[in-house]
């Protein structure tokens, strides 16, 4: 895969927008709306919630995206559901092993699980999202993250994308330990990483969509936070 350059530089923003640990919330505003097409983005999904077909106003959001985006991935961060969707990355109780790859109109997404209580987990993640990277050739590597927003005495989401490397987006699972704001930081080798959170909300689901040149390096990143509230293209 080609190197990965560093994305701020790539689209031009100051680095002052991209202080560690600020809400994604500060740079609205400063970029044109987000224009992709099914072959050069994709599209995460997130959600923690157990009880779809109570929330019309939720449902019809998730499938009308992934009627109208082929390259769409739903994402389940929580531990168990309900619902009748057909999750791409499956709730906790569902997954049997540490990583999935899922390939969507040629592009590669690496999505990595973590528990709660996991010794080295930076170590481990590390490790598979550089293999991820390098062996199977992913523009994205995902971390779908049970360890809690911020914790002040363990590694926490925040403290996971600090020290990571090769990782692009962190979604945080925990059911009470999250942040209600897209926040970003900087890696171990100063590239932004981008965390955000699902919760059990009625309303609540993420989107995040990368959007990638011809040879595969992130050049767009349009977040859309918790359904209903900001909306921001970089």
């Amino acid at each position: 895969m080609k190197s990965r350059r560093n994305f701020i530089t790539k689209t031009g923003m100051a680095t002052a927008a991209f202080m560690a640990m600020k809400p994604f919330k500060a740079i609205a505003g400063i970029s044109s709306s987000f224009v992709g097409n099914s072959y050069n983005h994709l599209v995460f999904l997130h959600t923690a919630e157990n009880d779809f077909p109570l929330f019309d106003k939720t449902v019809g959001y998730i499938q009308n995206i992934k009627k109208s985006h082929r390259e769409t991935i739903l994402v389940h961060s929580g531990v168990q559901h309900s619902s009748g969707f057909d999750f791409d990355i499956p709730p906790a109780e569902s997954r049997t092993k540490d990583y999935t790859v899922i390939s969507k109109n040629g592009l590669n997404a690496g999505v990595i699980y973590i528990n709660k209580e996991e010794q080295d987990v930076i170590s481990r993640v590390n490790n598979l999202a550089a293999m991820l990277k390098k062996e199977k050739d992913c523009q994205v590597v995902v971390c779908v993250s049970r360890l809690g927003y911020k914790n002040k005495y363990a590694v926490d989401d925040m403290k996971l994308a600090a020290g990571s490397q090769n990782v692009d987006l962190v979604i945080g699972g925990h059911p009470s330990n999250y942040t209600t704001k897209t926040m970003v930081t900087r890696n171990s080798v100063k590239h932004e990483v981008i965390v955000q959170s699902s919760k059990t909300d009625t309303l609540d689901c993420g989107k995040i969509e990368f959007s990638f040149d011809n040879t595969g390096t992130k050049k767009h990143v349009h977040i859309a936070n918790k359904l209903y509230k900001e909306t921001v293209t970089v």
